[in-house]
Formats: C-alpha cells, structure tokens, sequence
C-alpha cells in the first residue's frame, strides 16, 4: 500500500505539472492586470455672472444633452444694462453718421472754395496785367496825347486791380487750408467710429452676460453632486454640478515588463467588479509614453543614494469595442480586470 501511495503521489505531482504548462502554454499570449479603472471625461460647471438661482433643471444622476439647460441665474440687472448698451450703441452710431454726412457737406464746400478762389486769382492777374499794359501805353505818349484826368484814371485802375489780386490771393491762402480742416474732420470720425467700436464690444459683453445666466450641458451626460438650490447666490466660478460624459473608456496600469508584446489594436477582455458575471470587450488605443511615476506630483528622485528598483507600471489606454449596453450603469472610477491578447 506504501508503495501504491507513493505512485500516486508521484502521479498527481505529474499530472500538476503538465497541467501548470499547459496552463502556461495555452496563456501565453495573453496579459493580465487588476490594475485599471474606468475614466471619463468629468466636467465641474459653475456660472460665469453672479446672482441668484431662479431655477434648477436637473436632479442627481440624471442623463442629460448637450446645450441642456441645467439652472439660471436672474436676469434682470444683466437685461437692463444689455438695454443701456443698446442705447448707449444707438447714440455713438448717430453721432458717427452725422458727422460723416457733415464731413461730406465741408469737404465738398472747402473744395469749391479752393477752386473759386483760384478763379478769382485768376481774374484778378488778368485785371491787373490790363490795367499795368493800358498805364504804360498811356504813360509811353506824348503828354499831350492825353489828359490829366486819364492819366489819373489810368494809375487808379492800376492800383485797384493790383490790390484785389492781392486780396485774392489772401483769400486763396487761406482756402487752400482746407485739407488740414478735412484732416481734422476725419481724425473726428475716426474717434467716433472707435467710440462705435466700443459700444458695440460693450454690448457683445452685455448680450453674453445674458446668455450666462443660462447654464447648460457642454455634452451629453450624467449630471451628479448637485449642490444648488433655487434661491442660492452664486458667483463665477464656483462649483455648481458635475457633469459625467457618457464617453468612458479604461486605464490600465501594465507593468513595464508586460507591454514588450502590446500595441493599439489588440483584442482586450475587460470584467468589471461591478458586473462580474458579464465580459466586455475592447481594444488598445494607445499607450502612455512614459510610467505613471513619472507624471505624478512628486516624481521619483532616483539620484539621492537610496534608489531601490521597483517595476514601474505603465498606464495604457482602452476603448470598449462596442459602448455599453445601458443596463450597466458605468461611471469613472470602477475596478477593472484587463486581459490583452497579444501576438
């Protein structure tokens, strides 16, 4: 019977070990980590304007579109100075436009008066060559070719028509200035149209701070941690309610020595503590260029002396082939068992 017994133990010891091989043969292509999680795209809204909640659209855990309306804030100090600014646009765009048709009505008077008065310069020059040629002839003739009194008239004529070429030529000076008058007049507009400018940037701004007072889905979710009521005064910024993505995918933390044979694509079994009795299934997106240390708050230091190796885990992305069915509520956080089929 001892010997018996010994056989048998021999023979289980046997059967063990190929059983441990085909075990290991069979697996070899296949990895395994307990260490990997569900994430999601985890979005924590606030309002952009103060005030206080006039109504909350939402209650917790519930699924939600985008540009849902979630809360608002009132309205009424937003609305009435949206209203001030429309006015205040209004009156800067009628100040534009009346100077504009003024500038129009100047420069086309300023320009006439240039080009009359050269007119008059040019008269005046004709005048008082006449006159100056009639003066010279007289004054080339024999005295008693002419009288006194012509003579007298002649020098008269002279000196009036030199004195309006001069006043002609003042006025035409002074008319030619015109540019710097239209200049100014321009360098006007411009201030009135950046005014214009301004008024309407401050009504964009007035027009947003209305469309603030609404709060809504940035996607589509699951709205949770609500923590406002109607009623409450809020600020920019603070935290009102946190919106869950229904875009979800998995992270899991592969030891360094384990991802030699990973890359995107392959198959991956994925079990779910919260649902073990169902597999999903997906694949590799992608995998992290460097270990998780690495990119934590306080990365290892290895150069102090004290360096002790510890294998590294190396977090690699996965997507569900297929997105969960909607009785398998799946949210971020959820322990995962990953299995990747390898080549």
């Amino acid at each position: 019977m001892k010997g018996i017994g010994k056989y048998i133990v021999i023979g289980l010891l046997v059967l063990g070990i190929i059983g441990a091989g085909l075990y290991a043969w069979m697996t070899r292509n296949e990895i395994s980590t307990d260490d990997a999680t569900v994430e999601g795209h985890v979005a924590a809204l606030s309002s952009q304007v103060a005030g206080y909640v006039t109504d909350v659209a939402f209650n917790d855990n519930q699924k939600v579109k985008k540009d849902d309306v979630l809360l608002r804030v009132e309205t009424t100090n937003y609305q009435f100075a949206l209203d001030q600014k429309k006015a205040a646009l209004a009156a800067a765009e009628a100040q534009l436009e009346a100077t504009q048709q003024g500038y129009v009505s100047v420069a086309a008077f300023l320009t006439a008066s240039v080009e009359s008065a050269r007119a008059n310069v040019a008269s005046a020059q004709a005048n008082w060559t006449k006159a100056k040629a009639d003066l010279a002839r007289l004054q080339s003739a024999p005295p008693a070719a002419y009288a006194r009194q012509e003579l007298d008239a002649d020098i008269a004529t002279e000196k009036s028509t030199h004195e309006s070429l001069l006043s002609a030529q003042a006025n035409l000076r002074s008319a030619e200035t015109a540019p710097s008058g239209i200049a100014a007049t321009q360098k006007m507009i411009e201030a009135q149209q950046a005014a214009v400018d301004k008024a309407q940037a401050d009504l964009n701004q007035a027009q947003k701070n209305v469309n603030d007072t609404n709060v809504a889905a940035p996607f589509d979710g699951t709205v949770t941690k609500r923590s406002i009521e109607p009623g409450f005064y809020v600020t920019p910024g603070q935290q009102l309610v946190t919106l869950v993505s229904n875009d979800k995918w998995i992270i899991a933390n592969f030891k360094e020595n384990q991802i030699t044979r990973m890359k995107p694509g392959q198959k991956v079994e994925l079990k779910l503590d919260a649902y073990p009795k169902h597999t999903f299934h997906g694949v590799i997106e992608s995998l992290q260029s460097g270990t998780g240390a690495r990119f934590s708050l306080f990365p290892p230091e290895n150069a102090t002396g004290n360096f002790v190796k510890i294998v590294q885990r190396v977090p690699v992305k996965i997507k569900f082939t297929d997105p969960p069915d909607a009785q398998y509520d799946i949210g971020p956080g959820l322990s995962v068992d990953a299995t990747v089929y390898v080549e």
